[in-house]
């Protein structure tokens, strides 16, 4: 009783508390829809009626509530309340307009859970005459009405037409379509479902094929239709022929209203954006050439028809010359800016516009074939008298400027009668007036000499402290570093000229940059260090350094750092940046090899039996302990390719590499990489062997059957004979029952 004697204004405000909890809270939804279904019945105000069509269709249409969520809300009294909307013959249009957005929402989750609940007949029959009551509306409805059948229409559509089966194991996770209904359902027969889908997108077609001119009604048709192409191949081709067969600029009949030439441009507007939408989606569409095509012709027949109809104009009536009330209007010459005041620059001088936008502009930022592009293009379509105007205005202000850098000498004396008048004999009389007016007046108009100046040097700035020099160094690295990462790589990588000699900066790319780190880390300190070495300990190489100075350069290893963000920077995503690795490795190899030859003062010997690599060693045995463990048995490719492109394989690397023996998992990875070595690099083939001996003499039952296989293909004899040697130290070992060994035996 309280509730029906409340005023309607005080039931909406409860109603919109009820409303913003469930938007606070999405999880409250199946605790007040079925509570707010009876008060929104059609026995209610229009504004509560209002009120809940709008309520309803917010709630299956929310992405804050999961789909399950909303299949647990359909109940009878939903579908009731909806059809009792539907079927009210005076029922207000707003209420008939969210009635229908609503249907549209809850359609695949009704359809989805019929097929899961075949039970559900009367639900079911109530959703088939709400679509039948929708269906007769597309056609006599009000605009907004009719917009929302449209969609409705769409959706019915899109349900029952077969979609795609991402995963038939978990059907809950697919899109709700009709190939998720099982043949033999007893609500859902699949012939006539199709049978309907047929009708049903001949009917949305037919507003295109008729060739209407309503943009209110075109345009929602066209927007469902990219949403029905782009889910639904099965029917995108029929879609695309029906609206490359529609002509938008059909109505465009001479002379138009303002109507007319708004419901064209609407109308062409929304068929282009469709088609363009599909190219974007799909550029390899199999109708992609026919699209262009009609793209083109659509784009030539709107210029054409908007283009007359600008043209439409009463031509200008030729003159005599005599009639002034005939006369044609003239054209004013073309008027430039002035020139600002000196000094100029060249952008000054052949600025012709007044626009600050367009003298702001720096055309450096546009590449070259762009520029050239837009040249030929304007030259094309330029004014040959206009440019000739400019031309000309150039010719005049450089003409004017060469005349201002000319020195103006004036005469010494008077050249003219005007002059005459000033003349005071009293005034000017006697010597030494006349020098002091000769030196006066002419040595002032003259231009005077410039004093000699003598050169000029920039005091030298403080020197850096040790700190400081440390940090501008940090930050210099970690600068560009940061460069290099963010720079993007270059696709065309075919014109790149690779190998050891090859220019680090090549491009401005991150392939190039991370080069030139690695150089900058390998190559540009090489022979510093030594002579460094050389000024602390007082050789023949002398450097011109403070103590301040060498102290700092001491301390700071610049080489070091960029080394060291090189090996966090691979470590970071090893499987994709190993070669990146590999590249620096080399590089310090060769810096290893060359610094020598360069930088030698004569006291290191140059033999190849001493190459010297202690860079290349460090890093390298770093590298590939911190690698170690990280290799699974997936990894092999990798492993292969690493110990491959090493510049040079040592003891120290094979011995990390026999590491992997010690994991059963790793134990074929580690073969194959020994295997590819001494087949494939020939001068470590002892060291593999080695290894691989004392695999076998390490490892276990398991790693000794393995490893003898290839030690007995490439060091024959060697299994036997340790085989036999183990056989003989347990016979020699062996013991009696009574504790009595077998060499106290023998030696008594």
């Amino acid at each position: 009783m309280a509730a029906s004697e409340q005023s309607p204004a005080e039931m909406l405000g409860q109603l919109e508390q009820a409303r913003k909890l469930c938007l606070a809270d999405p999880s409250v939804y199946n605790q007040i829809v079925p509570g707010i279904v009876p008060i929104i019945q059609t026995a209610a105000s229009v504004e509560i009626r209002r009120w809940g069509a709008d309520f309803v269709a917010e709630v299956f249409a929310t992405p804050a509530l999961p789909g399950h969520q909303k299949e647990q809300l359909i109940s009878d009294k939903v579908m009731e309340l909806l059809r009792a909307m539907l079927e009210m013959p005076t029922e207000d249009v707003a209420v008939v307009k969210s009635a229908v957005q609503a249907c549209a929402s809850i359609y695949p989750y009704v359809f989805r859970r019929v097929i899961s609940h075949p039970d559900l007949a009367l639900v079911w029959r109530d959703m088939t005459t709400i679509k039948i009551n929708i269906l007769q509306r597309l056609d006599v409805a009000p605009v907004p009405i009719r917009v929302c059948c449209i969609k409705f229409l769409q959706k019915v559509v899109q349900i029952q037409t077969p979609g795609q089966i991402a995963d038939p194991r978990r059907p809950e996770h697919n899109e709700t379509s009709l190939a998720l209904v099982p043949r033999n359902h007893p609500l859902l027969p699949l012939a006539n479902l199709e049978a309907e889908t047929s009708g049903l997108l001949d009917r949305l077609l037919s507003v295109i094929q008729e060739n209407s001119t309503d943009p209110l009604v075109i345009d929602p048709t066209m927007n469902c239709l990219a949403v029905l192409i782009r889910t639904r191949p099965t029917i995108s081709n029929k879609i695309l022929a029906t609206v490359l067969n529609y002509n938008p600029l059909k109505s465009a009949i001479h002379p138009m209203t303002l109507r007319t030439v708004i419901t064209v441009r609407s109308l062409e507007r929304t068929t282009r954006a469709l088609l363009r939408f599909i190219i974007r989606w799909n550029p390899h569409h199999p109708m992609a050439p026919k699209i262009d095509a009609y793209l083109q012709r659509l784009q030539a027949s709107k210029t054409a028809v908007f283009q007359g109809a600008q043209n439409l104009k009463r031509p200008a009536e030729p003159t005599d010359g005599l009639d002034d009330a005939k006369r044609q209007r003239l054209q004013p010459p073309r008027r430039f800016p002035p020139m600002p005041p000196p000094p100029h620059s060249f952008a000054q001088l052949f600025t012709l516009t007044e626009d600050a936008s367009l003298t702001q502009f720096d055309v450096k930022v546009l590449p070259e074939e762009m520029v050239s592009m837009i040249s030929s293009a304007l030259m094309q379509h330029i004014d040959s008298k206009s440019l000739d105007e400019a031309i000309e205005e150039v010719r005049q202000r450089y003409q004017m400027v060469q005349d201002a850098a000319k020195p103006v000498i004036p005469a010494a004396f008077p050249t003219s009668g005007d002059d005459d008048d000033d003349y005071d004999p009293e005034l000017l009389s006697g010597p030494e007036h006349a020098a002091t007016s000769i030196s006066q007046g002419v040595g002032a108009d003259l231009p005077q000499p410039m004093p000699e100046l003598g050169p000029f040097e920039l005091p030298k700035p403080p020197p850096l402290s040790s700190a400081e020099l440390a940090v501008l160094s940090e930050q210099t690295v970690a600068h560009v570093f940061e460069t290099a990462l963010s720079s993007e790589r270059n696709l065309s990588v075919s014109n790149q000229k690779l190998g050891i000699n090859r220019l680090a900066a090549s491009a401005n790319d991150k392939d190039s940059w991370l080069t030139l780190m690695i150089r900058l880390a390998t190559r540009a300190p090489a022979g510093l260090e030594m002579l460094v070495q050389s000024q602390t300990n007082g050789d023949m190489l002398k450097l011109e350094l403070d103590d301040s100075q060498l102290a700092s350069l001491q301390q700071i290893n610049v080489p070091n750092r960029i080394r060291q963000l090189l090996f966090d920077y691979v470590l970071d995503d090893w499987h994709h940046r190993l070669p990146l690795g590999i590249t620096w490795l080399t590089e310090e190899w060769y810096a290893d090899k060359i610094e020598p030859l360069a930088f030698s003062n004569g006291d290191v010997p140059m033999t190849k039996a001493d190459p010297r690599t202690p860079n290349y060693d460090y890093w390298s045995a770093l590298l590939f302990d911190t690698l170690i463990p990280r290799f699974d048995a997936n990894d092999h490719k990798i492993l292969i390719r690493f110990v491959s492109e090493l510049p040079s394989i040592n003891r120290g690397i094979l011995s990390q590499l026999k590491t992997l023996t010690r994991d059963p998992a790793t134990v074929k990875i580690c073969m194959m990489a020994l295997q590819y070595l001494y087949l494939m690099r020939p001068p470590v083939r002892e060291m593999v062997i080695d290894t691989m001996q004392e695999i076998w003499e390490d490892g276990d039952n398991e790693v000794k059957n393995t490893s003898g296989k290839i030690l007995k293909k490439w060091r024959p004899g060697f299994v036997d004979r340790a085989v036999e040697k183990t056989k003989e130290e347990a016979e020699s070992t062996r013991t009696f029952p009574n504790g009595v060994k077998v060499e106290q035996i023998a030696s008594e």
